[in-house]
């Protein structure tokens, strides 16, 4: 029978030392039921939410779900459960660890180290073989990926992440891009809003870039060169092709004010670029 659980709430693994935190955290009792195939679960330890987030006591949860978690404390080692071809490249292998997946190795390296299902590594050990054996190939990974459009450095790291690679690879693959200025997130900024603040105001490109990993200064710095008239311009051009066809009456209007908001322009730019065809009541 397949268990599952029935709760959307997110489970953190942590695996840390003691920190010190000079953000101020609040823990509070959850009233959350937790069910397993139907049954309401009750256990020894809390669940707790913590600055807005949830945490569930793992290894109960495991419990509940027939799963071993396996982690020891004094030599901070977890164990291999798997090891499998990858689909995609059948060069490399992936290393599941207490069941999930850890991260993606070279076949070459894993043999060479004489992993296998069953064995306690730590999870230093594990990033520094990746490091040594695959930071070359990472690199180059990285750069087929930059060969198409310029990305940010968050972009690259995402991407790193979902191709296997451990913190200690990317970090080392980052470097070397800032290195040779092939990320390089304030010209990316600048040239992201050259490129599309001629359909879109300062207020959404403004979360794209922080979406996009952007940091506030560079952001604000790119959005420094926009001026009220350059996005007035911009807002006239998106107004005349959502008005084409369409007749210029009130209600029309009024879509059209809360078109050019949608598109990120401000309150003002969005009311001076409908002023040129519109003299009636007050927009909303």
């Amino acid at each position: 029978m397949k268990k599952f659980l029935s709760v959307f709430l997110p489970i953190f693994l942590i695996f840390c030392t003691t920190c010190t935190f000079a953000k101020t955290y609040k823990a509070v009792s959850a009233s959350y039921s937790i069910l397993v195939n139907g049954k309401e679960c009750s256990f020894d330890n809390p669940v707790l939410t913590v600055n807005g987030k949830t945490y569930l006591p793992l290894t109960e949860i495991a419990k509940a779900l027939s799963v071993e978690v396996v982690w020891d404390e004094e030599e901070r080692q977890v164990e291999i459960t798997a090891i499998t071809p990858q689909v995609k490249d059948k060069a490399r292998c992936s290393i599941y660890v207490d069941g999930r997946f850890y991260c993606g190795l070279a076949l070459e390296t894993t043999v060479k180290h004489r992993l296998k299902v069953g064995q306690s590594v730590s999870e230093e050990f594990l990033s520094e073989i990746q490091l040594e054996s695959e930071k070359r190939t990472a690199f180059d990974k990285a750069l087929t990926h930059l060969s198409a459009t310029q990305k940010t450095e968050k972009e690259m790291r995402d991407y790193l992440q979902k191709k296997g690679y451990l913190p200690a690879t990317i970090e080392y693959v980052l470097e070397k891009l800032r290195g040779y200025d092939f990320v390089n997130d304030e010209e990316y900024a600048k040239a992201y809003v050259s490129a599309k603040s001629g359909r879109k105001g300062e207020r959404l490109l403004q979360r794209e870039l922080r979406a996009k990993g952007i940091s506030e200064e560079a952001a604000e710095a790119a959005l420094s060169g926009l001026d009220e008239q350059s996005q007035i311009e911009a807002a006239k051009g998106l107004l005349e092709k959502y008005l084409r066809g369409k007749a210029a009456d009130t209600a029309t209007l009024q879509k059209a004010y809360r078109h050019l908001l949608s598109k990120g322009f401000s309150f003002d730019v969005a009311k001076s670029a409908l002023s040129v065809i519109w003299d009636g009541e007050e927009l909303e």
